[in-house]
């Protein structure tokens, strides 16, 4: 499911994301408690305002059949997502 994270108070979008939405695809699996079932939004201690959800890839690639071929391009696109860029500088 694609999301997007705004500023409230600018209302400038700080970045967009897909994260895996289980009832989406199998409504019997919500009742199982995960911390990935839904976009999970908490305030730290300190006041940072910290996501929890299950990120989602897409491809082109066919990875049931070319699995290992498939996982650099992958690696490629977590890099250079402007979440994992400013999460974690390289």
């Amino acid at each position: 499911m694609p999301f997007a994270v705004y500023d409230s108070k600018t209302q400038r979008k700080i970045f967009d994301d897909i994260a895996y939405y289980v009832p989406m695809w199998n409504p019997e699996r919500r009742r199982r408690p995960s911390p990935f079932n839904d976009i999970r939004v908490r305030t730290t201690q300190d006041g940072n305002v910290v996501l929890t959800y299950l990120r989602v890839l897409g491809t082109e690639c066919d990875i049931p059949n070319k699995g290992a071929e498939c996982w650099p391009p992958l690696a490629q696109k977590i890099v250079e997502s402007p979440v994992a860029v400013e999460k974690f500088p390289l």
